[in-house]
């Protein structure tokens, strides 16, 4: 089964919030919209059988700081590379600022991730806590500054 890699829409939202319930995490319809309006341009979803199987988002502050977030892939669809795939287009959104990945770029993790590190090094990210600014949710949410 191939999957294609595609912009990310509001149209996909509710498909996300499955994906997050189905992760446990506690992600709204309001901090998707944040991501996707905040940076329409650096939100991907992977496709199989025009099913929606995955999800990655990215967010940058200027060209000192970027985040990759929502990597989610729905669990009839794990262990394919979907995530690997979603990952490449925003690495390259990461060069296009400029971004140094071994630097300044972060994949936020959730605490249950276990194998992220391990697929962050993979890409060269940062896979751990910073300061980052906000985008207006607070209390270890979107926009958090933890």
């Amino acid at each position: 089964m191939n999957h294609t890699i595609r912009p990310f829409t509001r149209d996909d939202i509710p498909a996300a919030l499955g994906f997050c319930a189905m992760a446990g995490w506690n992600q709204t319809h309001d901090d998707w919209m944040r991501l996707f309006e905040y940076q329409p341009d650096g939100c991907f979803a992977a496709d199989v059988d025009a099913t929606m199987a995955g999800t990655v988002t990215t967010t940058s502050y200027g060209t000192d700081l970027a985040w990759i977030g929502m990597v989610l892939v729905h669990e009839d669809y794990r262990r394919r590379g979907i995530a690997m795939d979603l990952i490449t287009p925003v690495s390259s959104i990461s060069v296009a600022m400029q971004c140094v990945a071994s630097s300044s770029m972060r994949l936020r993790q959730a605490p249950t991730c276990m194998s992220v590190s391990v697929f962050a090094a993979s890409f060269r990210f940062n896979a751990g806590p910073t300061k980052r600014p906000s985008l207006g949710r607070k209390n270890n949410r979107i926009g958090a500054t933890n």
